[in-house]
């Protein structure tokens, strides 16, 4: 089959954290010729964009101004006579929707983070309609659409987030890794990493002792979605968050835990996969994922279902314990006292780092467990059969 994978993000070489890299690499392995055409986000510096056509393990990308991309793409169509378009978000989806008409080619559409993307405005599902699939990362945009457009059902299908193998060490490289740190956590915004340290670790003893931890991600000022501030105060006078600056915040921090920073580089704007961030997990007895009202509230928590971000999937296939408080469905991906811990209150997470000092051993065996399990129940290859293959056998295009 030949795809051509619209994508409205950046990516950099052969790795990124967002879904088209994702695809195309699990297209390729199941066979299937791939060109992308990439936005090149004039936010990006260009020595990271390459702006212009390259050849990857996995197709060919043009990455290119916005202008040039339906240019680029009429182009594609009318010379390599692909089999389908699969747009990641709706970025000209107008044009997409008349050009995959005019040659009469499928048209898949892929929905973001819905916490990043928002949900899809009245005007773009008008246009979102048209297409013959559409994807969702989460469970909370694809219920939010079929509850307002229930004769879509039939054209949604969730693509929740997995480890990409290709990104992840291998299991022999895993066994022979040393850990180096208690616990890893990407992802976010720094100050809310921060925050969270002293939330579940801190303050349940005052002190801290001398062990490492490592975060990594955007080093922005403010989050998105930050966490309100009652949801930052612990239930004790350890920690109070009204009366400590982001300026105080950091400074705390820098002088209680041993931190090991991944710069931001590395893994921002280009997301969390990116091999240092895997790495990371790998000497890392625990990944921890804060969840909480993050997701748990979400925007529309009514329509919440599924909603695991990409980090929970990448700390475990890396090969570390994974940690998370309790939301729903997540005993779907956390096997309590196999794979990680869930946590029922933030204490928890002070008892599961004791626990990793007193039977390192025990937390190692637990992330390699964790690994087995991910890369058996939740990698790109899963989605790619139990969701995407089905879809184009329905199509006519397997």
């Amino acid at each position: 089959m030949k795809i051509i994978i619209y994508a409205g993000s950046c990516a950099k070489l052969n790795y990124s954290f967002i879904a088209p890299m994702r695809i195309a690499r699990a297209c390729a392995r199941h066979g299937d010729e791939v060109i992308m055409i990439n936005w090149a986000n004039m936010t990006i510096p260009r020595k990271t964009l390459r702006i212009g056509k390259e050849k990857f393990p996995w197709g060919i990308c043009y990455t290119l101004p916005l202008d040039d991309m339906i240019m680029q793409l009429d182009k594609t169509i009318n010379s390599w006579k692909p089999d389908l378009v699969y747009s990641m978000g709706c970025t000209q989806i107008q044009h997409l929707v008349y050009l995959c008409d005019k040659y009469s080619i499928p048209l898949g559409i892929h929905g973001g983070d819905p916490y990043y993307a928002r949900y899809p405005s009245e005007s773009l599902m008008e246009q979102t309609k048209k297409a013959d699939f559409i994807t969702f990362n989460e469970g909370q945009a694809y219920n939010y659409v079929i509850s307002k457009y229930p004769a879509l059902k039939k054209k949604c299908y969730i693509l929740n987030h997995a480890i990409d193998p290709e990104l992840a060490p291998s299991l022999k490289e895993l066994e022979n890794t040393k850990k180096k740190y208690i616990c890893s956590i990407v992802g976010g915004d720094d100050n809310i990493r921060r925050r969270e340290l002293l939330l579940y670790f801190y303050q349940w003893t005052n002190k801290f002792p001398n062990y490492k931890f490592a975060t990594g991600g955007s080093m922005t000022k403010g989050a998105l979605h930050p966490y309100k501030k009652e949801d930052l105060i612990p239930k004790s006078n350890h920690w109070n968050t009204s009366t400590f600056t982001d300026k105080e915040v950091t400074k705390f921090t820098n002088k209680k835990f041993n931190l090991t920073y991944i710069p931001s580089d590395l893994t921002y704007p280009l997301g969390l996969s990116h091999p240092a961030v895997h790495k990371l997990y790998s000497e890392s007895y625990y990944g921890f994922t804060p969840f909480g009202y993050y997701l748990r509230e979400g925007w529309q928590s009514e329509f919440n279902m599924m909603t695991f971000g990409t980090k929970i999937f990448e700390m475990g296939g890396s090969g570390c314990a994974m940690i998370a408080n309790k939301i729903k469905d997540i005993e779907k991906i956390i096997i309590q006292g196999e794979t990680g811990l869930i946590l029922n209150k933030p204490q928890d997470t002070y008892n599961a780092f004791r626990l990793a000092i007193k039977k390192p051993e025990e937390i190692k065996q637990m992330g390699i467990n964790a690994y087995k399990f991910i890369h058996k129940y939740h990698s790109w290859d899963n989605r790619y059969k139990e969701v995407l293959f089905p879809i184009f056998k329905k199509l006519g295009l397997k």
